[in-house]
C-alpha cells in the first residue's frame, strides 16, 4: 500500500474532474504495476464546497480514500504535516491538488524508488530540458533562479516541488516548522543533512488547467532566500 497525500484549498474546479484526471490514472497504475493506493485528501480550510465533494470519493471509488478537514486555512506546510499523521503505509507520495504534476508520472517515482531503494525520490522540472509547460515568464524566471541557488547550496535542482515519494520512517521524526510552501524545502534540507538517500528525476511541470494558484510567488521567493541564509549560517557555525 502507498499513501498519497493531496493537500487542497478551494479546488472545486479540479475536484469535479478527479474521477477521470486522478482516480482513473491511479487504477491503471495499480493494475499494471501491482501496487495499491490509499488517497488522503487534506482539506485545508476550504471556503467553497471542496469538503463535501471530497467526502463523496470515500464511497464511489475503488481506491480507498480518507478526507482530513479542519475549519481554518493553515497553509501548505500544515496540511502536509497533517497528512503525514494520517499516513500509515511504508511509502508516502505527496502531490498537488491542481495536478500540475500528472498522476501518471507516479510510475516514475515508484520505479525509481524500487530500482535504487531510495529514501526519497523527488520530481524536478529542472533535472532535464523542456520540462516546464507554458508557465508565466516571471514565475519561471524566479523559480529557475531559486533552483540555481539551491543547486549551489544543497546540490539539488528543485526543493519546492511537492511531487515526491518517501519512505515513511525517514520523515516520521523530522523537526518541521514551516506551515507554508517552504515545507518542501525544509524536508529536503533535513533529508540531505541526515545523509538520506535522495534521488531527483526529471518530471514535467504542467500548466494549471483549472482554478487559481494559492502561491504568492514573491512571498515564497523571500521565504526561500531566508531559508538559504539559515542554511549558510548553520554551515558557517559548523566550520
Amino acid at each position: 500500500m502507498i499513501d498519497i497525500i493531496i493537500p487542497l484549498y478551494n479546488e472545486r474546479e479540479n475536484i469535479l474532474h478527479f474521477e477521470e484526471t486522478l482516480f482513473s490514472k491511479l487504477c491503471t497504475i495499480e493494475s499494471e504495476y501491482g501496487v495499491l493506493f490509499h488517497v488522503i485528501f487534506v482539506n485545508d480550510g476550504s471556503t467553497d464546497d471542496s469538503a463535501p465533494l471530497l467526502s463523496r470519493f470515500t464511497t464511489v471509488t475503488k481506491i480507498p480514500v480518507s478526507v482530513a478537514s479542519y475549519p481554518k486555512n493553515m497553509g501548505m506546510g500544515y496540511a502536509i504535516q497533517h497528512g503525514f499523521a494520517f499516513a500509515h503505509s511504508r511509502f508516502i507520495i505527496t502531490m498537488d491538488g491542481d495536478l500540475s504534476y500528472r498522476p501518471e508520472d507516479i510510475v516514475k517515482l515508484i520505479t525509481t524508488q524500487r530500482e535504487g531503494d531510495f529514501d526519497c525520490v523527488s520530481g524536478s522540472p529542472y533535472a532535464g530540458s523542456d520540462l516546464v509547460e507554458d508557465v508565466q515568464l516571471h514565475r519561471w524566471i524566479i523559480s529557475y533562479i531559486n533552483s540555481l541557488l539551491y543547486r549551489a547550496v544543497m546540490g539539488v535542482t528543485c526543493v519546492t516541488g511537492l511531487f515526491r515519494i518517501y519512505k515513511r520512517e525517514v520523515i516520521a521524526d523530522l523537526p518541521l516548522e514551516d506551515n507554508g510552501f517552504g515545507i518542501q524545502t525544509e524536508i529536503m534540507y533535513h533529508l540531505l543533512k541526515n545523509k538520506k538517500k535522495v534521488k531527483e528525476i526529471p518530471v514535467m511541470l504542467h500548466t494549471r488547467q483549472r482554478g487559481k494558484s494559492k502561491m504568492t510567488i514573491w512571498k515564497e521567493t523571500l521565504n526561500s532566500i531566508t531559508f538559504l541564509a539559515r542554511i549558510c549560517l548553520t554551515r558557517v557555525r559548523l566550520l
